[in-house]
Parts: C-alpha cells; structure tokens; sequence
C-alpha cells in the first residue's frame, strides 16, 4: 500500500488539514457508493489514516535508495551535462515551487540523458513528461534517489573546490580591486574556453559532460598557479643575485 503513496502526494500531507477522503481514494482504492459506505469506510478509514501516520514518522532525509528502484540514474553526478548541473545550482540556490515540484525537478535535471537521447534542454515535453513521470513515482523511491543525488553534488562541490584551491593563487592588489566580482563571468569563460580548446560551438559547449568543462578549467587555473610560481621563482632568485653583487 506505501507504493501508492506517490512523490505528488507529498504537499497535501504537509498540509494543516489533512483530506483524508482523498487518500483513501488514491491509497486505499476506496469508492464512495452509498452500498459500500457503511460497510467499508471505516475499514479504509483506518488503514489510510494509519499509513499516514507511518509515513509521517519517516525521516525523509535518511531514506536510502531502492535498488529495485528502474528510474536510471547516472553512476557519477560529473557525468551530466555542463547545462545540466549549471541548471541545478541555479535552482537549489533559488527553488520557487512546492516540496514534491523541486524534488522532481532536481530528479528530473540529474536522470534527463539516461532516459532521453540529445541535448539536455529544461523545459519542453520531453522533460514535463519525465517530470510528471517522477511525481507518479512511489515517494520512498524517489526520495532515496534525491537523497543519493543530494550527497553526490555535495561530495562533487568538495572535490572541485578542494582541486581548485590547491593551485589558487592570491593577489592582495586582486581582492582590494573587488576581484570576486569576476565570478559571475565564470560560466561564460568556461563555455569559451570549451568552444576554443575542443573546436565547439556554443551549444555544443554546453552539453559535453561536467567533469570535462571542470578538468579544463582546472588545468588552466594549474597552469597559470604554475606560471605565477616560476615567476616568482625567478624574481627571488634575481633580488638574491643583486644581492650577492652589492
């Protein structure tokens, strides 16, 4: 009977007042006919009220995936698109439906090219389609997903940023000018430099896999880490030359 209990279901128990005649339509299968009623509405009554009940003591942050689960997911988040996972910091960061909506849309973000092929593309029927396929998916199963894929994009951040830092250079004159205000252009320079580095037009930038856009990118900031340390390599060596010649 939990397996009725759909991912969309999930805003109208949040609710003050609870319609319990609607769930025990779309949980217990119950029909109001007048012949049925005294008979069996107590009976489905109760055992609506108490899968309510059951699911409600549920820690959703703590569900873990079903492996029986079909939705496919991909094994490793940095192997979506560049847009894709540009689309999902994008809405994490500012989510403006209900609880089951940007569960689904995250679901939906993350899993579009194991079940479509072609670009990646928010919006359109195909992913309103996939979308409302995931809010009449069994709420436990999706939720564990979301789950999985929440701790994979923190895990994601955490290895980038860790990478990045390491061949982070800092430039006192840089952050006294407001330097930090250049972030914003991050993701057009990435998309630059894919179109420059692979040959790609823009469109194609944006849909080659997030490791990849990432790797690149670290691999300039390395360069650049590397080049700003051999300088200051030879500026030292030169002021000890004077030195030794004074």
């Amino acid at each position: 009977m939990i397996k009725k209990f759909k991912l969309k279901h999930f805003d109208m128990l949040l609710q003050s007042d609870i319609d319990y005649a609607y769930f025990m339509q779309e949980l217990d299968g119950y029909v109001n006919k007048r012949w049925l009623r005294k008979r069996k509405f107590k009976k489905s009554f109760f055992r609506t009220h108490a899968l309510i009940e059951q699911i409600k003591k549920i820690e959703l942050k703590n569900v873990l995936i079903n492996p029986d689960f079909k939705m496919k997911a991909p094994d490793n988040i940095d192997s979506i698109t560049f847009s894709a996972m540009m689309s999902i910091h994008n809405y994490i960061s500012k989510p403006s439906e209900s609880l089951s909506e940007s569960i689904a849309t995250v679901v939906t973000m993350v899993c579009y090219s194991e079940k479509y092929r072609g670009d990646f593309e928010v919006g359109g029927y195909r992913f309103d389609s996939f979308k409302k396929q995931i809010m009449n998916s069994p709420a436990l199963d999706v939720m564990g997903l979301y789950n999985r894929i929440n701790k994979q994009l923190d895990d994601s951040n955490t290895f980038w940023e860790k990478l990045f830092l390491e061949v982070n250079t800092t430039d006192e004159d840089y952050d006294n000018a407001e330097g930090y205000r250049m972030k914003s252009f991050n993701v057009i320079n990435t998309i630059k430099n894919i179109c420059n580095d692979f040959n790609y037009t823009e469109k194609q930038a944006w849909q080659v896999p997030y490791a990849l856009t990432q790797t690149n990118s670290l691999s300039k900031a390395t360069q650049s880490y590397v080049q700003d340390r051999m300088r200051s390599i030879k500026e030292d060596r030169m002021k000890s030359q004077r030195k030794n010649h004074l």
